[in-house]
């Protein structure tokens, strides 16, 4: 019986919008997201957003930092005990 390859699983990624960023300008940047990469969530008080990039698609990571971005980085996992 044949092993079935890992499927690779979408990445995601929190955007930390810069100050100063209306939530006019957080919601145009989320309705002009390339192909691949699905909205998530945004938090308007924070100035931030989380996204979902497909694994085919990883090299949009660089498109989504604009000049409204501060940064974009990988949510990684919190593991409390």
């Amino acid at each position: 019986m044949p092993l079935l390859a890992e499927r690779a699983e979408p990445k995601t990624y929190i955007i930390v919008f810069k100050e100063g960023t209306s939530n006019a300008e957080i919601d145009e940047y989320k309705h002009q997201l390339p192909a691949g990469v699905k909205h998530l969530s945004t938090f308007y008080a924070l100035k931030m957003m989380t996204v979902e990039v497909d694994p085919d698609n990883q090299g949009l990571v660089s498109d989504l930092k604009t000049s409204k971005v501060d940064f974009v980085e990988e949510d990684g996992e919190v593991h409390t005990t």
